[in-house]
């Protein structure tokens, strides 16, 4: 069924004026910056663990499954730059 349809169905005996129509589509709006910026907002302890560790850090966004990966080296500039 389509939209259209739908709301017929829904309002049966109701006269419909549709006053719009649009297209939509899904796009998530993460960015490496924004991803920064919530490290950041871990705390400079929580960073550091992550530095000392020596491994690469690997964030994943939840919305569109992209991958960010962050060095220790990333990850020591992001204390150095941000707190």
């Amino acid at each position: 069924m389509t939209p259209d349809d739908i709301a017929k169905r829904a309002l049966k005996g109701f006269e419909l004026d549709k006053l719009d129509e649009s297209q939509f589509c899904y796009k998530c709006n993460c960015s490496r910056q924004r991803v920064e910026n919530a490290l950041i907002s871990t705390g400079k302890e929580v960073l550091s663990e992550m530095a000392e560790d020596d491994k690469n850090t690997e964030v994943d966004c939840h919305f569109c499954n992209k991958k960010y990966v962050f060095t220790p080296d990333e990850i020591r500039k992001l204390i150095d730059n941000a707190l």
